[in-house]
């Protein structure tokens, strides 16, 4: 029952998210469907994968094509949704874990510590440290 129930509210939010975001004219489903499959996508390989160029080999795209279809369909860029995971998984772990900055910036995919510094205090307007002080208060 629990399961029904799940499936009707996806096929729900599927239908407002086609109403809300695309015009009824416009819209392809072959591209409302890569959107999505790219949103998939990114849940699955965010820690890992931070280039939009990996994420439309996935799909057989070309970066550019991907970029033009977010650009009709969603107010954000294909790099933003990448960068938005990630920046709210780093929040989480700072909130929620004890790990340090390195530990936080090896698990997203990081090699330097300095390089996930400086990404996180562009997206932010914060740095790390600070997140980690703010949240053991």
């Amino acid at each position: 029952m629990l399961r029904m129930l799940l499936v009707r509210l996806i096929i729900q939010t599927t239908r407002l998210a086609k109403k809300q975001y695309c015009k009824s004219d416009e819209i392809t489903e072959n591209k409302f469907n890569l959107i999505r499959q790219f949103n998939v996508l990114v849940e699955i390989h965010y820690k890992k994968e931070h280039q939009v160029q990996y994420y439309a080999g996935l799909l057989n795209k070309s970066p550019k094509t991907i970029a033009n279809i977010f650009s009709l369909y969603s107010k954000k860029t294909p790099l933003q949704i990448i960068q938005e995971r990630i920046i709210t998984e780093a929040k989480r772990l700072f909130y929620y874990t004890d790990k340090s900055v390195k530990e936080i910036a090896d698990e997203l995919g990081f090699e330097e510590v300095a390089h996930f510094s400086k990404f996180f205090k562009n997206c932010t307007n914060q740095t790390p440290s600070e997140i980690k002080k703010s949240s053991s208060i």
